[in-house]
């Protein structure tokens, strides 16, 4: 069993750098030709498609192992109730006050931009209740907030299924033994981080498979005819989650995730710059299935050489900068996107050299909805409650306590 008094602050660095990294990839979308934007900006580039390709083989995967990961921290420290009250507060609560705030004004931006005449002549007033929004909400278009979405599902899963458990009352230790078998079998051989990363590929090969029988599994399921997500990006993602899960119940998975093993930094630069994926090739069905399970090996790459890295050198080094930024990455991950939308729409008529407009871009969002966590969140508790779940002061930071590395079930 892990020290339920210990601060990760190598895993919460990683979450902080992937949190503040996902502003590279949108701002790389305003001159993305495959995956644009859509601003009113039409300069594209195919260097940007590269980049933001590159980022997001780890950025979302590597947040959702976080999101796992601390989920049954937490859960072991407060137990079931108030893990419910602490993540509603945390993830609902800033989920659907940027589903209703920023969400809404930036669609609303493209609406204007795209179907509107420019003449700025559209209500913004009228567009809550125009045809456009409700479409909006009952396709689940929630543009970059659908990774809030995502966690609070996966968040919806667990507690789900810790109520059976105790409805039931099961108890863990069974489960944890299986799991312990598991990774067993999943870190067996001479190099088992490879052994794990073959595993972690058909789990995630076979979860998106079965999720492609489901009725429409390409649409959003919908709630009180709100759309929430597809099932097969759900299942696509949830895999990582429940690797995150896993990571913290197993020590020996722990052992084998954050070995220092520095042979697979160049293994990893290689897996993103090759980044093979099916649309890329005309293959018939199985040799495209083939290619495809390659393509979510090397994501797993990228994810496991971007979690060692951290460990290594992030383990026992708590920083006052890190903190700051922890602290600042819900306000900076709900805000930033629509700056970037802006910022976009903004250099249209300027035509400045592409990379120089892309910089300004980044860190003037960066900028902008670090401004907006520092003078107007930060200060006011409702804002911190509203905008960023936190219910009490910011943190400080504590001497870390050793993390205990038996082998074994935990």
């Amino acid at each position: 069993m892990k020290n339920k008094d210990v601060r990760y602050y190598d895993i919460d660095a990683a979450r902080t750098f992937v949190m503040f990294v996902a502003v590279f990839i949108h701002g790389s979308n305003v001159y993305s030709p495959h995956d644009p934007m859509r601003t009113a900006n039409t300069e594209r580039f195919y260097i940007f498609d590269w980049f933001s390709s590159a980022l997001h083989m780890f950025i979302s995967p590597t947040f959702f192992i976080v999101g796992g990961f601390f989920s049954i921290f937490l859960l072991e420290r407060y137990g079931l109730k108030k893990f419910v009250l602490k993540r509603f507060s945390r993830v609902g609560i800033p989920m659907v006050f940027a589903l209703l705030t920023v969400n809404v004004l930036e669609h609303f931006l493209r609406y204007r931009d795209h179907f509107a005449p420019r003449d700025g002549a559209l209500d913004f007033w009228a567009y809550l209740s125009s045809d456009h929004l409700a479409k909006v909400f009952a396709q689940g278009e929630w543009l970059h907030i659908w990774f809030l979405v995502q966690l609070a599902l996966s968040f919806l899963v667990v507690i789900t299924g810790c109520a059976i458990f105790q409805q039931l009352k099961l108890k863990g230790d069974f489960f944890l033994k299986i799991l312990d078998r598991l990774v067993r079998i999943a870190t067996f051989g001479p190099v088992p981080v490879l052994t794990l990363i073959l595993c972690l590929t058909g789990l995630q090969f076979a979860a998106i498979t079965l999720s492609t029988l489901l009725p429409a599994p390409y649409s959003p399921f919908q709630v009180a005819g709100i759309g929430i997500i597809s099932p097969y990006n759900f299942a696509f993602y949830f895999v990582y989650f429940l690797a995150g899960l896993c990571l913290y119940w197993n020590n020996r998975l722990y052992e084998t995730v954050f070995k220092w093993e520095i042979w697979m930094v160049p293994l990893a630069l290689v897996s993103l710059a090759l980044q093979i994926k099916p649309e890329f090739f005309e293959l018939p069905t199985a040799l495209e299935n083939a290619v495809f399970g390659l393509h979510l090996a090397l994501k797993w790459i990228t994810i496991l050489t971007t979690l060692k890295l951290f460990h290594h050198y992030f383990r026992d080094k708590p920083s006052k900068t890190l903190l700051h930024m922890s602290d600042a990455t819900m306000t900076v991950y709900v805000f930033h996107h629509v700056f970037v939308y802006l910022l976009g729409d903004f250099f249209v008529s300027i035509h400045w050299p592409v990379f120089i407009e892309w910089a300004i871009i980044v860190t003037a969002s960066v900028s902008a909805a670090m401004a907006i966590h520092l003078f107007l969140v930060k200060p006011s508790t409702i804002m911190r409650f509203i905008i960023n779940g936190q219910t009490g002061t910011p943190r400080s930071i504590a001497k870390p306590k050793p993390v205990l590395k038996e082998t074994g079930a935990s």
